[in-house]
């Protein structure tokens, strides 16, 4: 496991680099889903993704951006030889 969070952490650093044309391409693409689901454009279904599928995938890939690889980035950006640690939960108690 500690490869893949290694491996994944590398393709991070470059993949910040594109986040202004990522945001671009989601907004583009939510702009596109949004006109073909209220009928103002007919999109072609190029693949059926299962919903369940979809969803998994998606919390999988939250699950390992934000409790391995973003804790091991901040890490390393603060004190580069220190060993990433998760953050304790916020005290709510005023």
């Amino acid at each position: 496991m500690d490869r893949l969070v290694e491996h994944a952490t590398r393709l991070a650093v470059p993949i910040e680099r594109l986040k202004p044309a990522i945001t671009v391409m989601g907004w583009v693409g939510f702009a596109l889903v949004s006109a073909n689901y209220a009928g103002f454009i007919d999109l072609p279904v190029i693949v059926q993704i299962p919903l369940w599928l979809a969803i998994m995938t998606s919390i999988c890939r939250w699950a390992v951006w934000e409790g391995l690889i973003k804790p091991k980035l901040a890490a390393s950006r603060h004190q580069p030889g220190a060993a990433a640690k998760p953050l304790p939960p916020a005290d709510d108690a005023h």
